[in-house]
């Protein structure tokens, strides 16, 4: 008896797996999401091919970059030393950008807090926004490494 169950068992699960793996083959744009500009989040904005939400930053200046409660704002939330990479979250087009920032810096992981930059004081990964950047070296150009 437990050996006829066995059998079937596995049938199901191949089953399973088969219409599993068969609903990945359908069109993406069937089950996509909205992607136009005005609903998209993530559209690209300014100069960049990627939108800058979900970029590696850095501070860009010699003293710790202070980070602002709210977009206009000048309460102080907290400060980030230099070389210390924290996450852009938003971009909204105005002179601050919405950051996410980690005790001892974001590494990819959880953030500690969120908060708001003057975009001045900020590098980004370029990598991360322009995935089509050439360097050249030795005379010979190569894609940046992503």
């Amino acid at each position: 008896m437990l050996k006829y169950m066995k059998v079937h068992w596995n049938r199901a699960v191949s089953s399973l797996l088969a219409v599993v793996m068969a609903a990945g083959m359908l069109p993406a744009a069937a089950v996509a999401a909205d992607t136009s500009a005005e609903s998209n989040p993530y559209a690209p904005t300014g100069s960049f091919e990627l939108h800058v939400a979900g970029t590696t930053a850095w501070n860009g200046g010699d003293s710790p970059l202070t980070i602002y409660k709210t977009e206009s704002g000048s309460t102080q939330a907290a400060a980030i030393p230099t070389a210390e990479p924290f996450a852009i979250l938003e971009d909204k087009g105005g002179g601050r950008l919405k950051i996410g920032y980690q005790d001892r810096g974001w590494t990819g992981g959880t953030l500690d807090g969120t908060g708001w930059v003057d975009k001045d004081s900020v590098l980004v990964n370029l990598p991360d926004v322009l995935p089509s950047i050439a360097y050249e070296s030795d005379g010979s150009k190569q894609l940046a490494p992503a």
